[in-house]
């Protein structure tokens, strides 16, 4: 049972010794040009399979294609990364604008390129480790050059992932869903183990 809560003897400084900002996670690919190439190795077995004749040529080539597909899989699996980037404290976010609203005056940016290096900037702080495929979470330091570079070779759309990202974790800490692991392990409410 949880102690109740007496607002007169609540030390907020000891509850707050192990608080920390929120974090949100997502994957982030480099190999997203294979994506393409998958599409048009999935529509060629498709095609095989409604248009072929089930002949010995036509399962050999669609065996062919299963393999290409796999192999080009496998490489676009092995290009992926876990981000984690994490809510930044107040100070924090008036530092970096106090920062870019005189950088856009000394350079004199236009209202885009202000407001990319600041997105850059926000994302960039908010980054603070990195977890390959099969490895484990390394902490990291992110700069906003870091975030151009990345938005530069991987586009839009991977940016755009750490941009969500940082922004979930800045507005919401959503609680842990409590059934995720009987949902993924197959067991349903109410199932009893015989």
């Amino acid at each position: 049972m949880t102690e109740e809560l007496n607002p007169e003897t609540f030390d907020l400084d000891a509850w707050l010794e192990d608080a920390h900002l929120p974090e949100r996670s997502c994957r982030i690919f480099s190999g997203g040009h294979l994506v393409g190439e998958l599409e048009a190795i999935k529509q060629e077995i498709e095609d095989e399979n409604t248009g072929g004749e089930g002949t010995l040529r036509s399962l050999e080539k669609i065996s062919k294609l299963q393999e290409k597909y796999e192999a080009k899989l496998e490489k676009l699996a092995s290009s992926v990364i876990t981000v984690f980037c994490r809510a930044l404290s107040g100070p924090e976010m008036r530092e970096i604008k106090d920062r870019f609203d005189k950088l856009e005056q000394e350079k004199n940016w236009d209202r885009q390129t202000a407001a990319a290096k600041f997105w850059y900037a926000m994302v960039g702080q908010s980054v603070v480790a990195v977890k390959p495929l099969d490895g484990e979470r390394r902490e990291v330091k992110w700069t906003a050059e870091n975030i151009e570079a990345l938005d530069t070779k991987l586009g839009l759309g991977e940016f755009g992932k750490l941009k969500a990202t940082y922004q979930l974790a800045q507005t919401e800490v959503k609680e842990p869903d409590a059934d995720f692991l009987q949902k993924s392990s197959g067991a349903n409410k109410g199932d009893t183990a015989e």
